[in-house]
């Protein structure tokens, strides 16, 4: 099990377009992947209409956990994503 917090940076939050991408991105690994609010709603981060039901905003603090093969790539890419440092084209401690 590999997790991370994370300050969301993207200027909407995760809403329709950013979940979707989000979503995908965490289809990538064969791993599974979660999203958890600070408050303690959580998620399948595979599934864009659970990354959605979170309500997730600006400089909200989530964490990514992931778990089985690749999960911590999973995780650094996901972070990076809800950090606003990923390229649009293409441990909770």
């Amino acid at each position: 099990m590999h997790e991370r917090r994370v300050v969301v940076r993207l200027p909407l939050g995760l809403h329709a377009k950013p979940a979707a991408e989000f979503a995908k991105r965490a289809q990538a690994y064969p791993c599974d992947v979660w999203l958890e609010t600070d408050d303690g709603r959580s998620c399948d981060a595979k599934s864009v209409f659970g990354v959605l039901g979170l309500n997730i905003t600006v400089s909200e603090l989530v964490c990514v956990s992931a778990d089985g093969p690749g999960e911590e790539r999973a995780v650094d890419v996901l972070a990076k994503f809800l950090l606003g440092t990923y390229n649009s084209g293409s441990s909770c401690a």
